[in-house]
């Protein structure tokens, strides 16, 4: 009990800290997007994706906040630099595909009913976050991996890391790209994801059908 709480006041005062270096802009982010489901919301109706038309990019939470453009982990900083502030870990699940183009999410508990949840952006629209709804971190992984299957990708590994824990990552702050936090994530190890071939044959079958429909479709249109 007693290492409990000396981590949950070592991670209050990294919070109070981080909030007293925050713009008024940033502190009202805060105050106004106090839930996961607030900051979803946020993402989805204020915050277009980052398409990096302009290069290859890892921007702060402060810099997505002057930006108004994020994609997946761009994201998960946001949503962790806010919701830090209203007693969530800054974690981060950072799924891996066998073409390594890795989706990161911002992970949450539900403080009510302790199921897990996620919140983030992606190229499509099933990757995004999902409502606390899951009883381990490995259901919230799997319910990404039919979603994730395409010609080249497939979800094979996951990692669950607190972003403090990664070292000299200003990840809330910097005004330069956080390329530490993405080489870090790339050096864990990960827990694979054990999924039949039979499966994944079918899903990916599945989407290939539906894919030249698609083609057929604006072809003929």
């Amino acid at each position: 009990m007693e290492i409990w709480l000396f981590f949950v006041t070592i991670l209050n005062m990294k919070s109070q800290k981080a909030f007293s270096c925050m713009t008024i802009k940033e502190q009202n982010l805060v105050r106004t997007l106090d839930t996961p489901e607030k900051v979803q919301a946020y993402l989805n109706r204020c915050i277009p994706y980052n398409w990096e038309h302009s290069g290859e990019s890892l921007q702060s939470f402060r810099s997505v906040v002057k930006s108004k453009t994020a994609h997946c982990l761009e994201a998960t900083f946001f949503a962790a630099a806010i919701l830090e502030h209203h007693g969530y870990e800054p974690l981060v699940l950072d799924m891996h595909s066998i073409d390594c183009l890795d989706h990161c999410l911002f992970l949450y508990q539900d403080k009510k009913t302790g199921l897990f949840g996620t919140v983030g952006v992606s190229r499509e629209d099933e990757l995004y976050g999902k409502k606390a709804s899951f009883k381990t971190v490995r259901d919230v992984v799997m319910s990404y991996y039919d979603d994730y299957i395409d010609e080249t990708a497939c979800l094979e590994s996951y990692v669950v890391i607190n972003l403090d824990t990664i070292p000299y990552a200003n990840w809330r702050f910097s005004h330069r790209n956080v390329w530490k936090v993405e080489n870090y994530l790339g050096e864990l190890p990960h827990r694979f994801v054990r999924v039949s071939k039979k499966r994944y044959k079918k899903i990916l079958a599945q989407y290939l059908k539906r894919s030249k429909e698609n083609t057929t479709t604006l072809e003929a249109a």
